[in-house]
C-alpha cells in the first residue's frame, strides 16, 4: 500500500537497514528513483531528525538515526503495516478464532536491526500450533510465535514478570487484551 509513495519507499531502505549507510545515488539506482527526488526525500528525512547525514568531503553517507523517536515509530508502524499485508494477521485471526495478538519485543520498540527475529505471542484457548512457514518465507525472517492461554499469560505476571511485562508491554495489534 505506502511502497507507492516515493517517500516512502526511500524511508523503508532505513527501516530495512538500520545499521547500513546509503549514498543518494545508490538509493537513487536502488529504488529506480531520479535522483532529485531521492535528494528531495532524504533531505526531508534528515530535517525530521530520521536519518543523519556523515560527510566526506564531497560525499555523503546517510544512516538511519536509531536514536530518533521517530524513527522508531517508523519502524513499529512498518512492522505492523507488513505483517497485516502479509496476510499473517487475518491467518492466525482465523486459525485461533480471534485471538489477541501481540508483536513484542525489539520490533515491538523499533529497536530491530538487520536479521532480529518478529516475536508475536497469541492469546488463545485453543492448543492448535499454527504453521507460519511461508510467511518467514515471505519476510525471509524467523517469527517467533508465542501462544498462551489467558491463564498461562496471567501466570507469568508472578511467575516470571520480566516475561510478563515484555509482553504486556508489547503492541496489540489484533484482538483486545485484558489484563484486568
Amino acid at each position: 500500500m505506502l511502497q507507492k509513495y516515493n517517500f516512502y519507499r526511500v524511508l523503508s531502505v532505513f527501516l530495512s537497514n538500520p545499521s547500513r549507510e546509503f549514498g543518494w545515488k545508490e538509493l537513487s539506482e536502488k529504488l529506480k528513483l531520479g535522483p532529485p527526488s531521492t535528494k528531495k526525500y532524504i533531505d526531508e528525512l534528515k530535517k525530521e531528525g530520521i536519518i543523519e547525514e556523515k560527510k566526506f568531503g564531497a560525499r555523503s553517507l546517510y544512516r538511519a538515526n536509531r536514536e530518533s523517536r521517530k524513527f522508531r515509530l517508523f519502524m513499529k508502524f512498518d512492522m505492523v503495516l507488513r505483517l497485516e499485508d502479509s496476510g499473517l494477521l487475518e491467518f492466525l485471526d482465523k486459525f485461533y478464532g480471534y485471538p489477541a495478538v501481540l508483536l513484542f519485543g525489539s520490533r515491538a520498540t523499533g529497536e530491530a536491526v538487520e536479521g532480529s527475529d518478529i516475536d508475536i505471542a497469541v492469546i488463545t484457548e485453543s492448543k492448535k500450533d499454527a504453521d507460519i512457514s511461508n510467511f518467514e518465507k515471505k519476510f525471509r525472517q524467523e517469527i517467533q510465535l508465542f501462544r498462551f492461554s489467558k491463564e498461562e499469560f496471567m501466570k507469568l505476571r508472578k511467575e516470571n514478570p520480566s516475561i510478563y511485562d515484555g509482553l504486556r508491554n508489547g503492541i496489540v495489534i489484533s484482538g483486545r487484551l485484558d489484563v484486568s
